[in-house]
């Protein structure tokens, strides 16, 4: 089959998503200008292999799907408005995880992050951390949620309404997806995360770090990043996170790791914990979405 806007649209169909104008051409499987984009979906609609609509009154943004779908178009609606809304619930616990120093970097990501949530959803975060500071910057995370109440704890799968999940935590000295994770929807993922805090251009770095992504999506990166940061060169941008060598910090750094990783080791399944990264998806959604 030939590969166009319609693996695309296809794709998102699994998640009950019309994609827009802007989000077919990133996740385009191939290189293609915009104009040659609008070119081409001009086309499908003609044909009928594809529907548009809008997402507000304004016209102002162009969302797509099959025939047969088009009842997205009005569920998207209320999604968005559901999204922003679970948004504004986080923004405190977000505002005061911001304030821990060993974070420079806090992401939405999920379908939160896509404004395609519902209202029994969840809110996905994505935390990076200083330099060998990931096990300070988790423990910190999951005391605050505690004791705000917003915490998704594991194998909580009733009542999740509007908890904060922190599912994926990496050291800023390693912010490589690891080799066996590089697949398409991983792709996916790290190209909808959406930062809320960026310290030390932590976001920048993240996908330089992982500009394999361009294998699956070669439209996507250059138009993420800002002119002054989308090449290998610059004022220092693409140096590592700055790490933190205070004695009392080293030391609070082996304590959370020891007391997470003995909590960790008694319910561990199919998690993927390394020296920089934890990635706490016991379920492995890479293997179910069909690509």
């Amino acid at each position: 089959m030939k590969k166009n806007s319609l693996t695309v649209i296809r794709y998102f169909l699994q998640f009950g998503y019309p994609p827009t104008f802007k989000e077919l051409h990133t996740f385009y499987p191939g290189k293609i200008s915009r104009f040659q984009l609008a070119r081409e979906l001009t086309t499908l609609e003609r044909e009928n292999k594809v529907i548009s609509s809008d997402t507000d009154r304004n016209n102002s943004v162009k969302i797509y799907t099959l025939e047969g779908y088009t009842i997205l178009f009005q569920e998207i609606k209320a999604k968005i408005v559901c999204s922003e809304d679970k948004k504004t619930k986080a923004a405190g616990y977000l505002k005061r995880l911001s304030y821990i120093p060993e974070i420079i970097l806090i992401g939405i990501s999920g379908t939160v992050a896509m404004n395609n949530a519902k209202e029994k959803d969840d809110i996905d975060l994505f935390i990076i951390s200083r330099a060998g500071r990931l096990w300070t910057a988790r423990i910190k995370s999951l005391f605050l949620a505690e004791l705000m109440g917003v915490r998704r704890k594991r194998d909580q799968v009733v009542a999740v309404k509007d908890k904060v999940c922190l599912n994926l935590f990496f050291d800023g000295s390693d912010l490589q997806v690891p080799p066996h994770k590089q697949n398409e929807y991983v792709a996916h993922e790290i190209l909808q995360m959406k930062p809320v805090i960026s310290k030390e251009r932590a976001y920048e770095r993240l996908l330089q770090a992982n500009k394999w992504v361009l294998k699956y999506f070669p439209n996507s990166i250059p138009a993420l990043l800002p002119r002054s940061v989308s090449g290998e060169k610059g004022s220092g941008l693409f140096t590592r996170a700055r790490k933190d060598k205070g004695a009392v910090g080293y030391r609070l750094e082996k304590l959370a790791k020891k007391i997470q990783l003995f909590f960790i080791s008694r319910h561990r399944t199919r998690e993927y914990v390394s020296a920089t990264q934890l990635w706490f998806h016991p379920e492995d959604f890479a293997k179910k979405v069909k690509t």
